[in-house]
């Protein structure tokens, strides 16, 4: 079974519109948290880690000490990556000799190593959702003078610094212009850098001519949607 989490955006002009969504497969568990992502900068606080989950708690203990080493122990939790059940970093940014994750049990573990001293680190758990500097599609004069409307799916590989390195249509529009322009305008986006970089990443693309039948049902569907992940929110809210 997996989850698709979506983010989406509506574009209006005058005219015209483009909906931007954009979907991460995830697997489904019940108890166990899943780590699914690891980000990391340098702040004026110190070293920030970012664990990304799809079911973000409060399960951070306090951080011990080894030497130079500051580690956070996560309980209830499992490295879901990518790129393995692991990761690690030598010399990440300036001041930090090594990030290391690991996971035991249902016991992930962050180990960040100072150059010359202890570090300051902050590590935080946040919802999984995949971040995007440069996103959004032009609705091309070609497309609106004939009227094309449609929606489009394409599947994305990003690597760790999210650049889009592999790029093809998961489900088509039933135009083939239209495929083509969402396939050709991904390959040019930039997302937020990821440890282990994303696979599978689905996006989504829908243009319409503001006014016409079919943006009034893309209207109508984002409006349930919301509706739906409202309930869901609520009901996970109660659960916990």
């Amino acid at each position: 079974m997996r989850k698709y989490l979506s983010c989406n955006r509506l574009l209006y002009s005058l005219s015209l519109a483009v909906s931007l969504s954009i979907w991460i497969a995830q697997p489904v568990f019940a108890q166990v948290a899943q780590i699914t992502g690891i980000k990391y900068k340098l702040t004026e606080k110190g070293l920030e880690i970012i664990l990304v989950t799809p079911t973000p708690k409060n399960l951070l203990g306090f951080p011990k000490r080894q030497g130079n080493t500051r580690i956070y122990s996560i309980s209830n939790t499992q490295l879901s990556l990518p790129c393995g059940n692991s990761f690690y970093k030598d010399n990440p940014v300036k001041g930090i000799k090594s990030i290391s994750v690991t996971s035991n049990s249902n016991q992930v573990n962050v180990a960040v190593l100072g150059e010359t001293s202890l570090p300051k680190v902050n590590v935080y758990i946040s919802q999984s959702r995949i971040d995007c500097v440069k996103c959004g599609f032009e609705y091309s004069q070609d497309l609106r003078r004939n009227k094309i409307e449609g929606r489009a799916n394409v599947v994305l590989d990003i690597d760790e610094q999210g650049n889009v390195t592999n790029a093809r249509l998961g489900s088509s529009s039933g135009n083939a212009k239209l495929d083509n322009t969402v396939l050709q305008q991904v390959t040019g986006m930039k997302f937020i850098d990821n440890a282990c970089g994303q696979k599978d990443v689905t996006l989504g693309a829908t243009f319409f001519i503001q006014g016409s039948e079919f943006h009034q049902r893309v209207v109508k569907e984002y409006q349930i949607r919301r509706r739906q992940e409202y309930i869901k929110q609520q009901l996970r809210n109660t659960s916990e």
